[in-house]
């Protein structure tokens, strides 16, 4: 009888790797049938909209290959806004004494909170991306859908962490005469949103077809908060048009090197049935 292949053959999933066997007639009818064996990987071309394979099985196959790097590196950069909302605090307490009003105070201790929920969302994150890791709590499909919704509360509460805007909010209209300050700008506002960004697409890297969400509100969450509540800088467009086209090349190069993924993902998948094919006729072969 019929061996059967290798272990590591049946790794390879039956809905990504179809082997078909085809028929196919000899030179004349009396020479009768031989057998030729072919395996297809099925219809791997990808959507030009979504980058997604049509066969769900390969395309499940791809998201559940990158996984572990995909929350590995989330991990990390939620371990970083961790960090770095902690400094922020620490280095706000030393500035304590320069408060001059109750205003000063207010607006400090409502940029502390937003900087520690900021911080604290971070660590949970984090912590819940190795448990991810170790014990396949979810499936893939809501990892990914939990970091962009993540991602997104991440990218908007950042606003809340300036006191511009802070000051906004609680219904100052000239935040300068309310806090005595003139040295406000959005330039760090704009560094942290193409930050993020950049990091969710490059770094993370989860797939093209749930990053929209991301990239659309990075595109216009700083140009909606200049409209609603007032830009401290003279010329708001400018960093709105700098930040679209920061936000636009991410998404294009994001486009471009998952395209680049997904090919080098299939023609792995081939060379891995090709040797499993092999290796299974010779095992025939073997038995005779």
């Amino acid at each position: 009888g019929l061996q059967r292949p290798p272990s590591h053959a049946a790794s390879i999933s039956v809905a990504v790797v179809r082997i078909r066997i085809r028929c196919a007639m000899g030179p004349s009818c009396c020479s009768g049938m031989r057998l030729r064996s072919r395996i297809t990987i099925e219809d791997v071309r990808v959507s030009r909209l979504t980058l997604r394979f049509p066969s769900a099985g390969l395309e499940s196959g791809y998201r559940s290959n990158s996984l572990q790097r995909v929350l590995r590196n989330f991990a990390l950069f939620n371990l970083a806004i961790f960090g770095a909302a902690v400094f922020h605090n620490a280095g706000r307490s030393f500035e304590e004494s320069a408060y001059q009003s109750a205003l000063h105070f207010q607006i400090g201790n409502y940029n502390a909170a937003a900087t520690g929920l900021l911080g604290i969302s971070g660590l949970l994150a984090a912590l819940a991306a190795r448990a991810q890791m170790r014990w396949h709590l979810v499936s893939p499909l809501a990892v990914e859908v939990s970091i962009v919704i993540l991602s997104l509360w991440q990218m908007a509460w950042c606003i809340v962490t300036e006191d511009w805007y802070l000051a906004k909010m609680l219904g100052h209209a000239d935040p300068r005469q309310a806090l005595q300050k003139t040295d406000f700008s959005d330039t760090w506002l704009v560094l942290v949103i193409d930050t993020s960004i950049t990091v969710m697409h490059f770094v993370v890297a989860i797939r093209w077809v749930v990053l929209w969400p991301i990239t659309i509100l990075g595109a216009v969450l700083y140009p909606v908060s200049c409209f609603i509540l007032g830009s401290p800088e003279a010329a708001p467009e400018t960093l709105q048009l700098t930040l679209f086209a920061l936000v636009i090349v991410s998404a294009l190069g994001k486009r471009a090197v998952e395209v680049t993924e997904r090919r080098a993902f299939v023609q792995l998948l081939r060379e891995r049935t090709l040797r499993a094919e092999t290796e299974f006729r010779m095992n025939r072969l073997a038995a005779g």
